[in-house]
């Protein structure tokens, strides 16, 4: 199994570094995302990887959870100098994904902690008896997860009417469009001039969404809250005069 090697880290960077950062993150949470699946795979099935292979995936997630700590460091480094709107926006959504990382990283090594117990290696060195055990708490196991798998799709089935309090899946792929352009469109005016595009998106999901959801989707998504914002800032203009509408 193939195991990517970390990214530097960064030693007080310029805030102009920040997009080059930016992008650092998003390929770690990717990467850290696809291992996480790749182990979920292999966790019924141990005995594919050896000792060294899943020593060596421990040494670098442990190591990932350390570097988290000095991506955060240089984050809040940025955050006191005094940033722009979009410089904010970027810094929130990368503070949130570090979380995520951060929170993949130990579920990977946590389901490294138990595929260890099962590698080839622990394997040749059981006894007949042992592998007979262990082949039984094996099973037990894949038993286990298929009944709690139909449980939980029983259990979905008895509530489909999604949660008022929780975004539905059509919210968060609006929201996440209007999110990705905000972060990714670095100069202001330029956001203000074409922000009028996704518009129509934004009032989809205003006049959709309760109020919890609408918080939940600003508190998660660092563009669309700015997105919201700029709108709120450009209708008060609006109202008490301080921006004149063109008139036909």
């Amino acid at each position: 199994m193939k195991v990517v090697k970390m990214m530097p880290k960064p030693n007080r960077l310029p805030i102009s570094q920040l997009p080059l950062l930016t992008s650092m993150i998003a390929g770690i949470l990717e990467n850290t995302e696809e291992q996480e699946q790749q182990f979920r795979e292999i966790r019924d099935k141990p005995h594919v990887l050896d000792d060294a292979t899943v020593q060596r995936a421990q040494r670098l997630y442990r190591t990932q959870l350390q570097d988290m700590d000095l991506y955060e460091n240089q984050a809040d480094i940025w955050l006191t100098e005094n940033p722009t709107e979009t410089q904010q926006a970027m810094l929130d959504n990368m503070l949130m994904q570090i979380g995520k990382i951060r929170g993949q990283s130990q579920i990977i090594l946590d389901m490294l902690a138990e595929i260890e117990t099962g590698t080839i290696d622990r394997i040749m060195a059981m006894s007949d008896e042992e592998v007979g055990l262990y082949h039984l708490k094996q099973q037990a196991k894949r038993k286990k997860k298929k009944n709690q798998k139909l449980s939980n799709m029983q259990q979905a089935k008895k509530s489909d009417r999604p949660s008022p309090h929780e975004p539905t899946r059509k919210h968060h792929q609006m929201a996440q469009k209007i999110h990705e352009w905000v972060t990714s469109t670095q100069d202001q005016n330029k956001l203000i001039v074409n922000m009028i595009d996704y518009m129509p998106l934004f009032k989809t999901v205003m006049d959709t969404a309760t109020q919890r959801q609408m918080d939940a989707l600003c508190e998660q998504y660092a563009g669309f809250y700015h997105f919201g914002m700029l709108l709120e800032n450009l209708a008060r203009g609006i109202r008490s005069g301080d921006i004149e509408v063109p008139k036909d």
